[in-house]
């Protein structure tokens, strides 16, 4: 595992259930100085540990109720498979 110790994890799991909690706020509930946690929160950044931010949005205001990744598998000998993929390949709101 790479270079993290038990306050880095704090700090990560303090991130992941808030997000924009301020360095302020997490140095207040850890004890550290605003500093220290800036310091090791870009160290975070930088090892990879915090992958970026972002905000989770409720789908129904983006007007998305459903989101899947499907993996189709067609025999290419089957007479069906070319017109299945147009088929689908018409269908609103499908990539790919």
């Amino acid at each position: 595992m790479v270079d993290v110790d038990e306050i880095d994890k704090k700090i990560l799991m303090e991130l992941r259930k808030n997000g924009r909690i301020t360095f302020t706020d997490l140095s207040k509930k850890l004890g550290l100085s605003v500093a220290s946690i800036k310091n090791r929160v870009d160290k975070l950044e930088r090892l990879g540990a915090i992958k970026g931010y972002s905000a989770l949005v409720e789908p129904a205001f983006l007007e998305e109720y459903l989101q899947a990744l499907i993996e189709l598998e067609l025999l290419s000998d089957d007479p069906r498979a070319e017109r299945i993929l147009q088929e689908i390949g018409k269908l609103e709101n499908v990539l790919g």
